[in-house]
């Protein structure tokens, strides 16, 4: 009989964790001992999770599963963006793909697709700002500022949520029902985190030295359609100030109006950071310390012991992210009862203009857990703003939509819109070309 210790070494073998294995041969500290203590720290832990109820089954029957008859939805939505430099302009695109399918309906309405295309730039308010704004001043290898690259991919984390907010509240337009709302059973898929950290994306233009605007009344009135009835006061008034319609009032206003549906929401991560000890691991080491399954001197070790360097510094030395922790411990079907992810670091927030008190701490952690789909890939993450009744059954139809394409083991809707949403390389270099074409044609005929 195959034990937990033969699943986990084998694992270890694996060829894309080649990259551990090169990183253990490079320290002569830890390559002799490095199988033997990631083998009995993951064989700990999982015998430690099992029998203190943290490890949850499910079980691949698609025979029985796929009996919805047409009656239950999925939705699934990704953004893409693209950027196009030409001479004197940064133009972003963006696209915001939501794709809705019933299983089991065999009629025409069994899919349908809204693809919403955008230009960043065009989304803020200039009114009050001059024409040089989003004119490159520092510059990286891809030819952007820093600050522009969080403006491109703040709107598109906004749009995603914003379109998720969209759905439920039956605003979207389907170019084969018209306008229809979710309703109980149904199901809604975001591709990547559901919650991300908010500063991350508050522009201040430390590095381009440049004062950005806030999103345009009518981006602003697209981004919240529920207005006037907002969760946040400062959004209720009729015309709300400018500094409102920056992205930390607008992003914290649309997951807290998430969190109040009854329609789940999940966001799905394909690739998670892959920093040593992430976070999802931390809360787990420190949940099993609250309970008391674990001492304080396991997880931050002994000072001055060098032979209890303590759990966190082990994983930070190997290099143990959180996918391939759990993915050592964790077998197919198998994951981690949800527990609260924080998503916003005190240590990191714009304090000076959003307070952390006010702002900061008002962001709902998400609810997160690892599935393991298969053994050919790392486990996904999975989070949720609440773990309703049909929790499981809602992981269950992650499960099982994640098998339908061989070897890729993540929901086959969020592939779609995955590849829908992204702008391919080819027609970046010919929409740049034609618009360099175009400037100097201009250009010549004006003299």
């Amino acid at each position: 009989m195959t034990t937990q210790k033969d699943k986990i070494r084998a694992r270890l073998k694996k060829s894309y964790y080649s990259d551990l294995m090169v990183l253990a041969a490079s320290q002569t500290n830890i390559q002799e001992n490095y199988m033997e203590v990631i083998t009995n720290i993951s064989v700990q832990f999982s015998d430690i999770l099992r029998k203190n109820g943290f490890i949850k089954k499910l079980q691949y029957d698609p025979k029985n599963f796929w009996n919805f008859k047409g009656k239950k939805t999925i939705y699934n939505i990704d953004g893409g963006q693209a950027t196009v430099q030409i001479p004197t302009s940064a133009p972003f695109g963006l696209r915001v793909v939501n794709y809705k399918v019933r299983p089991g309906d065999f009629s025409s309405k069994r899919e349908d697709l809204i693809t919403e295309p955008h230009v960043v730039t065009d989304l803020f308010d200039q009114s009050d700002q001059d024409t040089a704004l989003f004119d490159n001043t520092v510059e990286d290898e891809d030819g952007l500022s820093d600050d522009l690259k969080k403006m491109q991919d703040g709107t598109r984390i906004l749009f995603e949520a914003a379109s998720a907010l969209r759905t439920l509240m039956g605003k979207l337009d389907w170019p084969k029902e018209g306008k229809t709302k979710p309703k109980k059973g149904d199901i809604i898929f975001l591709h990547g985190p559901l919650v991300n950290p908010a500063s991350s994306y508050e522009l201040t233009g430390f590095k381009s030295n440049k004062r950005y605007p806030p999103y345009s009344k009518a981006t602003y009135e697209l981004l919240l359609p529920h207005r006037p009835k907002a969760v946040l006061g400062v959004h209720k008034d009729k015309d709300p100030k400018k500094i409102y319609r920056k992205f930390i009032p607008v992003y914290l206003e649309i997951i807290k109006k998430l969190k109040e549906s009854e329609i789940p929401v999940y966001g799905c991560v394909e690739r998670a950071s892959a920093k040593p000890c992430g976070p999802f691991t931390y809360q787990v080491l420190m949940s099993l310390l609250k309970k008391k399954l674990l001492k304080q001197k396991d997880v931050f070790g002994t000072p001055r012991d060098k032979n209890n360097p303590g759990i966190i510094k082990i994983f930070n030395n190997f290099n143990v992210s959180d996918s391939s922790f759990f993915d050592y411990i964790l077998d197919e079907g198998e994951y981690i009862d949800p527990m609260p992810l924080p998503k916003q670091d005190e240590s990191k927030w714009p304090d000076i203009t959003w307070k952390w008190e006010d702002w900061g701490m008002d962001f709902p952690d998400p609810f997160a857990t690892y599935l393991k789909i298969s053994e050919h890939k790392k486990p996904i993450r999975i989070e949720c703003l609440n773990k309703n009744e049909s929790y499981k059954d809602d992981l269950n139809m992650v499960f099982h939509s994640s098998r339908l394409l061989k070897n890729y083991s993540f929901p086959v809707g969020l592939d779609i819109v995955d590849k829908l949403a992204k702008t391919p390389g080819w027609m970046r270099k010919n929409v740049r070309t034609n618009a360099i074409m175009v400037t100097m044609r201009k250009a010549m005929e004006s003299g």
